[in-house]
């Protein structure tokens, strides 16, 4: 290993276990601060230490400094050469270092719960990148005994949110006057949803206000103020030392966002208002001026849209189109045309696809494993997590794990990509 590289992995490691004494100290002074900006250098240093070890440059051509953190991500995310990171981990950092800009500049009330999040997620993925990259351990250079301690560890990102929006409620009620603390509060969750978004600016105090009205009105659940946090989701492994705790998307696709984009983040999670319209031509459908506005509208963004026969063939915008058949009293044989429909169509076939594998990862029901698993079986590509996804299943989820020639059906798909898979690895 180059010897600048090793140096910057050890001041990586230096400020990790910095970072977590920090958020282990009894003492509040400081110690939310501490743990952001701290955690936020370990990867900084780290994805350096790796670039170089790899055969990167850090220092653009006559440039006087290193590069920066986005630029550090960016190139372990989208560089063939140096790749060391997938998407979920990017937008793991990315919000680290969202937050700890606010920690940096400004002002920053994170609750503990949230900052336990952060500090747990960022040592799972610090220890997973460290150990892919270089092939070792993390313990053989600290303490197993080195993890974040909390007496109040989240269950889930949603119930964390949830929890969180609820007390903000209460300090915007009338008579408590309690708007500054609130909007404290809220800057933390607005923090995290633009990162998500790949808004790298901090919330405005107009945004804030904002934020604290749609929470005060009580009309919108959190899901709907945060869109883009209910798109990701927490998952836990092992106890005590050996806790793993990684954040990752749910059935949106995570974009690199274009390079010198001003105020934007390196990744964001995209989303779309709709997978596609589906027009469901009943007799009476032509009759209303609303539904040939609402196709027109839909074909004017550029949405998809599916006419479904029922009783009505396709006339006007839609009329070269050829109908779905359809009907009404057998739902599900309609709703299994409309997903083929979207997995073949370019604009929604990734959605689709990715949809079908977290269907399959969390089914309740044989029926839903089995019907999912034909689906997958009919697919022209999957990547190679969404293979590695679907396998996991087949082993932890006992519907799939005991449904009828299900495990058999995704062995054959996996043995059937095997080949073509070659890049998309790297966790």
């Amino acid at each position: 290993m180059k010897k600048e590289a090793k140096i910057l992995r050890a001041k990586a490691v230096e400020s990790l276990v910095l970072s977590i004494e920090l958020f282990n100290r009894p003492s509040d002074a400081g110690r939310t601060h501490g743990v952001l900006i701290f955690l936020d250098h370990a990867f900084e240093m780290l994805f350096k230490a790796i670039i170089l070890h790899r055969g990167g440059r850090i220092r653009e051509p006559r440039a006087k400094q290193t590069i920066g953190f986005d630029a550090s991500v960016r190139k372990g995310l989208s560089d063939a050469k140096l790749k060391f990171l997938a998407d979920n981990q990017a937008l793991t950092v990315q919000m680290i270092n969202s937050l700890r800009d606010a920690a940096q500049h400004h002002i920053l009330d994170i609750s503990e719960p949230h900052l336990y999040i952060q500090a747990q997620a960022g040592l799972s993925l610090f220890r997973d990148v460290f150990k892919a990259v270089f092939g070792e351990d993390l313990h053989a250079y600290l303490p197993a005994r080195v993890l974040p301690l909390s007496t109040m560890p989240p269950t889930d990102l949603a119930t964390l949110f949830d929890n969180e929006t609820k007390e903000i409620k209460k300090l915007l009620a009338p008579g408590v006057r309690r708007h500054t603390e609130a909007e404290a509060k809220l800057r933390s969750l607005a923090i995290v949803e633009k990162s998500l978004n790949g808004e790298k600016v901090q919330p405005s105090i107009g945004e804030l206000k904002h934020l604290a009205k749609a929470v005060a009105s009580g009309k919108k659940a959190w899901n709907e103020i945060f869109p883009g946090v209910a798109t990701v989701t927490l998952t836990t492994n092992g106890y005590g030392p050996s806790i793993d705790l990684r954040i990752t998307k749910t059935g949106m696709p995570v974009q690199l966002v274009k390079e010198g984009t001003p105020g934007a983040t390196v990744v964001a999670v995209k989303r779309v208002d709709e997978l596609g319209l589906a027009a469901l031509l009943t007799l009476g459908f032509h009759e209303s001026k609303w539904t040939d506005q609402e196709v027109g509208f839909a074909l004017g963004k550029g949405t998809l849209v599916i006419p479904v026969r029922l009783g009505l063939d396709p006339y006007g915008f839609i009329g070269k189109q050829q109908g779905l058949p359809g009907k009404l009293e057998a739902p599900e044989s309609l709703a299994s045309g409309i997903v083929d429909s979207l997995l073949k169509h370019k604009t929604t076939a990734d959605l689709m696809r990715e949809a079908l594998i977290v269907g399959f990862e969390k089914a309740k029901s044989f029926n839903t494993a089995i019907a999912i698993s034909k689906k997958v079986e009919a697919l022209k590509y999957i990547s190679a997590e969404q293979l590695r996804r679907m396998e996991g299943a087949c082993e932890k989820n006992t519907i799939v794990k005991n449904s009828w020639n299900v495990p058999e059906r995704i062995q054959q798909v996996v043995q059937r990509f095997k080949p073509s898979v070659t890049e998309d690895t790297t966790f």
